[in-house]
């Protein structure tokens, strides 16, 4: 099991664009969302292929996840097999915005569970994901904001593979 995304560890540019997305979630009351995605069978195919069949496959994650987000959200590695996303302009209304969500955690487990080619070989992982809705009554802290989205991705680990998991307050 993963252990927590240390907030510290952020990238500037991930950290300043989630607190963008947020703050104008606040100003123009529209959802958004960040969402970690954590490989599951990664360290077999560092394990067994090398590091340069995990630094290919990685490239190759980032490429296919950052293929089917729309332009004006983000995709960035926090390290080691684990990514995140980070949505904007989910809609104004809860229901909406949960339904856009699904609709792209589903796109990326599915882009992400599809076989990757290196060097004539077939590698393969899948994904856990864990979503966590921009809260549009308050300011959360990023911190707190990692923290929900680490709560989720403990259920998704514990639910199986290939699962997406919201966290509710």
């Amino acid at each position: 099991m993963p252990g927590p995304i240390d907030p510290t560890c952020q990238p500037t540019l991930i950290a300043k664009h989630l607190e963008k997305v947020h703050a104008s979630g606040l100003r123009y009351n529209i959802y958004g969302a960040v969402m970690v995605m954590d490989l599951d069978g990664f360290k077999p195919i560092n394990d067994v292929h090398g590091h340069e069949a995990g630094d290919a496959l990685l490239v190759e994650v980032a490429r296919r996840l950052k293929s089917i987000i729309r332009k004006e959200d983000i995709v960035g590695r926090l390290g080691g097999d684990e990514f995140i996303v980070i949505l904007g302009n989910l809609g104004r209304q809860p229901d909406e915005a949960q339904v856009r969500s699904q609709l792209a955690a589903e796109r990326l487990l599915n882009i992400t569970d599809k076989p990757y080619l290196f060097e004539g070989k077939t590698l393969k992982v899948s994904a856990n994901l864990s979503v966590c809705f921009l809260d549009l009554k308050s300011s959360t802290s990023i911190d707190t904001l990692i923290s929900s989205t680490n709560a989720a991705m403990y259920q998704a680990k514990k639910s199986g593979k290939g699962r997406a998991v919201f966290f509710q307050n």
